[in-house]
């Protein structure tokens, strides 16, 4: 009988810490459920405070890098002028990344096809480029081509003066320095196109540029 009443005493607490269990488990899992969401909270808080700033990194070191690429374009651009007497025409979009004359255009007339459009990678030699041979900017994506203008003014009765073999020559750097080329505006809002002012002298940040990318 001693061994039987001990044993009875020993499934009696067996059983109770077994139900102590289950009860655990119980309000164990009503817990977890609330300790759920308030991780989830936390966790998207914490995605949102890292991806933020992430975020501008990846946008800052693209305008890095595109700030770069441009000043890389305008030594590209100094060393084919040294080298040729002239600046290349803008490409077009359906000319692969080179340079576009107009019909009976020559580096002799610098007659363009366009003097605005795209920079003349293929014809420069410049990378980086798109798989259609056209540069592009720290986003290198179609939509961001970069983009390249070269004036047509005539100047000291030489036309086409920058696009031409030795038409800078031809009109002299003291007249080019004193013409009117391309006009550059701190802001496009109420400038008018076609005319050699911006929407205010404040934001005129030049009257002279030979060519603008």
């Amino acid at each position: 009988m001693r061994d039987g009443g001990r044993a009875v005493e020993i499934m009696h607490v067996v059983a109770s810490r077994y139900a102590i269990r289950r009860g655990d488990v119980t309000r164990a899992a009503g817990f977890t459920i609330v300790e759920l969401a308030v991780t989830l909270v936390i966790v998207a808080v914490v995605s949102v405070g890292v991806l933020v700033p992430f975020v501008a990194q990846v946008a800052q070191r693209k305008v890095s890098d595109t700030e770069r690429i441009l000043e890389q374009v305008k030594e590209t651009l100094m060393g084919f002028a040294a080298a040729t007497g002239r600046l290349p025409c803008p490409a077009l979009p359906d000319s692969d990344g080179f340079e576009k004359f107009a019909v009976g255009g020559t580096v002799q007339n610098g007659n363009c096809a366009t003097f605005y459009g795209f920079l003349p990678a293929a014809t420069l030699g410049f990378t980086p480029v798109d798989n259609a041979g056209y540069a592009i900017d720290g986003w290198a994506t179609a939509h961001n081509r970069i983009r390249y203008a070269v004036s047509n003014q005539t100047v000291n009765a030489v036309t086409n003066p920058f696009t031409k073999t030795n038409g800078m020559r031809d009109a002299t750097a003291a007249q080019l320095i004193g013409a009117t080329l391309l006009v550059v505006c701190s802001s496009g809002t109420g400038a008018v196109p076609g005319t050699p002012a911006c929407a205010s002298i404040p934001g005129t940040l030049t009257l002279n540029a030979p060519a603008v990318i």
